[in-house]
């Protein structure tokens, strides 16, 4: 009755364990985004900052810490992390938790094997519109909402469309899916330009390892914008600063880097969504308001609190929501669970961990 749910993008991976209704997002132990860095023998935050130590020059070295986030010793280390997360019980069905992987655009075929010959056996492939898609569910507003929408994920390299209807049949909510469509375009790039501004406006001797926390600070201002139109940075290095830098949502948004992303997005959706009543937009890029901006004159928007969780959060809810879904292939058979060697935090049944409005 547990989910685990792993959004891997191309620099940052979020996790989230669903225990019940309960949603708990799991960092490395210093960020909640944990950053895609793996050597020798580190993992995540820790990697990155031995890879940042060497003293290279700082502006060549904003993502040079990344490393593949789908090669074993990655994934190993999420498996070990997540391990001891649930009080050393392995994250596998057996022990009551099955991993729910995001399937982005730049997922390799071969994720759920790589996966498993990480320890994260019994991995369930699920697409980024289905997450998105179960985040709403989980919620939404109560009530017995009936039309269609589209689903917008929008990652740090891509973005996916994909349309849905919900219906009320025999008095249960059906959830049922159009033809997903992607674009190689995402937020990853202008966050690494807006962290080059911060640098280019620094006095000399900025440390290489100060990289991480400005490029968290990136994400801290996209927050401070989805609310207003005017923030002046106050994160990480702004000390640093030979004077105050003050960036606006306007200006920004009209950067070349943005326009491309945005344009590229209202064309993918405008050709997936005609005459739909509503748009859910989220991931990892939807923490910036320049998408749902250049979207809101095309159908209402759907928003959570915390895009960066979305697909993570949504994945987690999977084996509740399935079952709504028409036309989806179940995946393979899990083997039978043995007894649990830690209970659960929630061992209601399927039902009671619904949403209310879904029973």
């Amino acid at each position: 009755m547990n989910g685990i749910g792993l959004d891997v993008q191309h620099s940052r991976t979020m996790i989230v364990v669903r225990e019940g209704v309960q949603r708990l997002p799991v960092g490395d132990g210093q960020r909640r985004l944990v950053p895609n860095a793996q050597a020798n023998g580190l993992w995540a935050s820790p990697a990155a900052e031995a890879i940042l130590s060497d003293g290279r020059p700082v502006a060549e070295w904003l993502s040079r810490w990344r490393t593949d986030p789908w090669s074993e010793a990655f994934l190993a280390g999420v498996h070990d992390r997540l391990t001891g997360f649930l009080g050393q019980v392995r994250p596998v069905h057996s022990n009551g938790y099955v991993v729910h992987l995001t399937t982005g655009p730049d997922v390799p075929d071969d994720a759920v094997a790589r996966c498993a010959s990480a320890g994260l056996s019994d991995a369930v492939p699920v697409q980024p519109g289905e997450a998105l898609v179960c985040r709403w569910l989980a919620e939404r507003v109560p009530g017995d909402w009936r039309g269609s929408f589209t689903a917008v994920a929008c990652g740090e390299n891509w973005t996916t469309a994909t349309p849905y209807t919900v219906d009320r049949v025999g008095g249960r909510t059906v959830v049922t899916r159009g033809r997903t469509a992607s674009r190689a375009v995402g937020g990853g790039a202008w966050c690494e330009e807006l962290a080059a501004d911060v640098l280019e406006r620094c006095r000399e001797g900025v440390p290489p390892v100060a990289l991480l926390p400005l490029l968290d600070g990136v994400l801290e201002l996209a927050s401070t914008l989805r609310v207003q139109e005017t923030a002046e940075w106050m994160g990480p290095l702004a000390d640093q600063l030979f004077s105050p830098l003050t960036f606006t949502r306007r200006e920004l948004a009209a950067r070349p880097s943005v326009e491309r992303v945005t344009a590229a997005v209202r064309e993918l959706v405008q050709a997936t969504s005609t005459g739909r009543d509503l748009l859910i937009v989220g991931g990892a890029c939807a923490v910036w308001p320049f998408i749902p901006d250049a979207l809101h004159d095309l159908a209402a928007i759907w928003q959570s609190g915390e895009p960066e969780q979305d697909l993570a959060a949504g994945a987690a809810w999977w084996p509740v929501f399935q079952q709504f879904f028409v036309g989806v292939t179940p995946p393979p058979a899990l083997p039978a669970r043995a007894p649990e060697t830690r209970a659960p935090a929630q061992t209601s049944s399927l039902t009671e961990q619904q949403p209310p409005w879904l029973r």
